[in-house]
C-alpha cells in the first residue's frame, strides 16, 4: 500500500525516537574521569608542602646523639656535621641511606620508611640547613698558644684528636726550635709560637 501525504493543514506528530534509558553512574564517572584527566597536569606540577622548620628541630633531637645539637659534627670528626649542608644533599643521602644505597649501619634504624617520612626528610634538611655555624677561622693574636687556637678552631670546624705522646712531642718541638733558630729562613722572621 502506498503512503499517502498528509492533507494539507493536518497536524502530523513528529517522530520521537524512545529515550535512552538513563544512566546516572556513567555520566558521573565519565565526567569525573575527564575532569581527572584535567587536572593531573596541575597536580603533577604542583608544589609539595613548606618545609616546616620547627618540626625540624624536633626531629633533629634523634640526630644530636651523634651529629651534635646544632649539627655542628660529633665525636671529633666520627660524625659529620650537616649544618649548612645544602638541602638538596641533605635529602640525597637520607634518601640513598633508607633505599639502602648508601650503607652505614648506625644511620640504618633511623631512616626506615616508618621513622623519616619524605616529609620528615624535607623538615630536617631545611633545618639544618638553617643553622649557620661559623666556617671562618677567626683572627689569632701573636701571644695565643697552640691549646688556645686549637680550641678555638675546633668551633669552626671538626679537629680529630689522638691521645700522642707528650714528652715525644716537647722534643720534636725543641729539636724544630732549635733547627728554625739555626737556620735562615726566606719566608720571614716570625718565631716559631711556644
Amino acid at each position: 500500500m502506498a503512503q499517502s501525504s498528509p492533507a494539507i493543514g493536518a497536524v502530523v506528530p513528529e517522530r520521537r525516537e524512545a529515550p535512552a534509558p538513563r544512566r546516572p553512574a556513567a555520566a558521573a564517572l565519565r565526567s569525573l574521569a575527564t575532569l581527572a584527566l584535567l587536572l593531573a597536569p596541575l597536580c603533577a606540577n604542583a608544589a609539595p608542602p613548606p618545609e616546616d622548620i620547627d618540626k625540624g628541630k624536633e626531629i633533629n633531637g634523634v640526630c644530636a646523639a651523634c651529629h651534635g645539637d646544632y649539627g655542628q659534627g660529633g665525636k671529633r670528626g666520627e660524625y659529620p656535621r650537616l649544618a649548612g649542608q645544602s638541602p638538596i644533599y641533605l635529602r640525597q643521602q637520607l634518601t640513598a641511606f633508607r633505599k639502602r644505597e648508601r650503607i652505614n649501619l648506625p644511620m640504618f634504624p633511623y631512616t626506615q620508611e616508618r621513622e623519616l617520612s619524605e616529609e620528615d626528610i624535607r623538615d630536617i634538611a631545611a633545618y639544618l640547613t638553617s643553622i649557620k655555624l661559623p666556617t671562618k677561622p677567626p683572627e689569632f693574636r701573636d701571644d695565643e698558644d697552640a691549646l688556645t687556637r686549637l680550641l678555638a678552631m675546633d668551633k669552626v670546624m671538626i679537629v680529630p684528636r689522638s691521645e700522642g705522646d707528650i714528652a715525644r712531642g716537647a722534643a720534636a718541638r725543641a729539636s724544630i726550635r732549635a733547627w728554625s733558630a739555626s737556620t735562615p729562613t726566606t719566608l720571614g722572621s716570625r718565631p716559631m709560637p711556644s
